[in-house]
């Protein structure tokens, strides 16, 4: 039961998450520190996650670096049971490099409702990193990518297998739902 507790309250700290960056985005103050954000607009200055980074970031690299570092959170909240390295190393990694100190205070904040988040503990296994490494394939010709199935191809049925399970699976005579982008 406390892990479901722990799951909602990192859910909804990446809700609040998603709302700082949507009124960053409607402020359009992408030139400015987030030191001179903070002295100029009071309500983010309790917010955790803004108050702990290092302050001569500008709020344009900011937002980036969230959307970098909370990708993920939503696939990674669905898993059983939760892996607190995998949501805390992107954050920790694009937010909080070099700042021992602001990651510490900002862990312990999420600790106090997610007790495993940031823990020395929850690196010990060593997490997986929660975001591809999109660099990597860019710079990959399209030549270079293998189409035959080779050995580390073996864990296919396993995927299958997840995602018949999934959420998102009809169940058996249901109604498939079309899904649309308006993109």
């Amino acid at each position: 039961m406390e892990e479901a507790y722990a799951r909602r309250a990192l859910l909804l700290h990446l809700g609040s998450v998603l709302q700082i960056l949507s009124r960053l985005e409607q402020q359009k103050p992408d030139s400015l520190s987030i030191e001179a954000l903070l002295a100029t607009n009071g309500m983010l200055a309790d917010v955790p996650l803004v108050e702990y980074v290092v302050q001569d970031m500008t709020v344009r690299e900011f937002e980036v670096r969230v959307l970098r570092s909370f990708c993920l959170w939503p696939q990674l909240l669905l898993e059983d049971p939760l892996d607190y390295g995998a949501l805390a190393l992107p954050v920790r990694k694009h937010l909080f490099a070099g700042n021992d100190a602001g990651w510490k205070a900002y862990a312990s904040t999420l600790r106090e409702a997610a007790p495993g988040f940031g823990t020395a503990r929850s690196y010990t296994a060593k997490p997986r990193e929660a975001e591809p490494n999109f660099a990597d394939e860019r710079d990959t010709e399209a030549g270079d990518i293998p189409v035959e199935p080779d050995a580390n191809d073996e864990g296919d049925g396993r995927l299958r297998e997840r995602a018949a399970a999934s959420i998102e699976s009809a169940a058996p005579g249901a109604v498939r739902i079309r899904r649309e982008s308006y993109e």
